[in-house]
């Protein structure tokens, strides 16, 4: 086989951040959100998002725990939305 190395890239997760300033009667009002594109399946995303933690434990700027603290802050981030805190 004589083939040479290919490489093909497609996006798996967009987000988005959103700002929607509402007026009030006290003056203007943030309320932030995202806006979310998922074009991957679910093991691609956790697969991804796990590579992705690993690589923020070698930024030496982030801490070399940087990752797993990413992936704790997530499980309380989705722990305290479910939840309605």
């Amino acid at each position: 086989m004589n083939k040479d190395k290919s490489k093909r890239e497609k996006v798996i997760l967009t987000i988005k951040s959103l700002e929607l300033l509402e007026p009030t009667e006290e003056g203007m009002e943030l309320n932030e959100g995202y806006d979310y594109e998922v074009n991957g399946s679910m093991p691609q995303l956790a697969d991804g998002i796990a590579k992705m933690a690993i690589e923020m434990d070698k930024q030496e700027d982030m801490g070399h725990l940087a990752g797993g603290a990413f992936i704790t802050l997530i499980l309380q981030f989705y722990n305290k939305l479910r939840d309605g805190e």
